[in-house]
């Protein structure tokens, strides 16, 4: 496989709502500091009128609904063909000016908006934040039941699935506006083995990585650094930031 940079390293900065500061690829592997690429890349690797399902690990639920209809009309083609067109894709706001549309917390409601009727079920292991799922089949799991499904269920559905993860998942609240860890390396080593035996027996079609890599929800850079290093490593990928 080879290692690609889709949105060359820009540095440890800021990511916040819109900044996108890399996506970094090898094969059906992506691994972003914004989660609002993610669309983009599952575009690159799954026939959005095609059936399938998808996986959602994330403190965020990322389906933000306040603009869906203005959204939508400004992607009358769907996705946008190009990572360049995707993040600068811009929609008029109420007050004349325009907003850049694809964000940390609503490019899954857009994809759903988009392509639901292709995604026959949507497996949604997060903390409850930010607006429900605009889904019709969604089952929610809990740390618990979120293992004994990858360990489970998963490797049963034979439809091919989408995996989205964002590292913000295994922390949450906040101590000095710093975030802790909430789910531990144990966890998180059993949560990364499952992973990785379900994508060498080929469960799925494209996988999606987020550092969201912002103090108050993975505890900055350096954490979210290692637990993506080290879930990559898992999957017999070698990922590190210059």
């Amino acid at each position: 496989m080879t290692m690609r940079w889709i949105v060359p390293f820009k540095g440890r900065n800021n990511t916040g709502v819109y900044n996108q500061n890399f996506v970094w690829n090898d094969g059906h592997l992506y691994v972003m500091d914004n989660h609002r690429a993610a669309a983009w890349c599952w575009a690159q690797h799954v026939d959005p009128a095609t059936s399938h399902a998808l996986v959602h690990i994330d403190r965020h639920n990322d389906t933000l609904q306040s603009q869906l209809g203005s959204w939508l009309k400004a992607l009358p083609n769907g996705i946008p063909a190009t990572i360049e067109a995707y993040l600068a894709a811009t929609y008029p706001m109420d007050f004349g000016a325009d907003g850049m549309l694809f964000r940390w917390d609503n490019y899954l409601s857009i994809y759903f908006a988009l392509y639901g009727r292709a995604v026959k079920h949507a497996y949604f292991a997060t903390h409850g934040e930010g607006d429900k799922p605009n889904h019709a089949h969604v089952t929610q799991l809990d740390p618990v039941a979120l293992l004994a499904f990858l360990t489970g269920a998963l490797g049963q559905v034979r439809l091919p699935v989408v995996l989205n993860i964002d590292l913000d998942y295994f922390f949450g609240p906040t101590y000095d506006d710093v975030a802790e860890r909430i789910l531990d390396d144990v966890y998180f080593d059993q949560v990364a083995t499952a992973i990785a035996a379900l994508d060498r027996a080929g469960t799925f079609r494209v996988i999606t990585i987020a550092l969201t890599a912002t103090d108050d929800l993975t505890a900055g850079w350096a954490p979210a650094e290692a637990l993506a290093t080290r879930l990559c490593h898992a999957l017999g990928r070698n990922f590190t930031l210059p």
